[in-house]
């Protein structure tokens, strides 16, 4: 991800994803962009946080079950 000093109105700020297989969308990301994996407890299930040196660039959760429905 490209890296923005200031914020610059319509540019990409955050990439976040909800994943029906968190294990493997954690190793396909990983290792499609060399990302590191961060998983962060929160009451009621885990968010990851995906890393890129120093930089954290995108997150991932698990697919709630009723949105699977739509």
């Amino acid at each position: 991800m490209p890296k923005f000093p200031k914020p610059v109105v319509g540019n990409f700020c955050w990439a976040d994803a909800n994943l029906e297989d968190p294990a493997r969308g954690k190793e396909f990301y990983s290792e499609l962009f060399g990302w590191t994996v961060q998983d962060i407890e929160m009451g009621g299930g885990v968010y990851t946080m995906f890393n890129k040196g120093n930089n954290t660039v995108a997150g991932a959760l698990k697919l709630p079950e009723n949105a699977k429905k739509m």
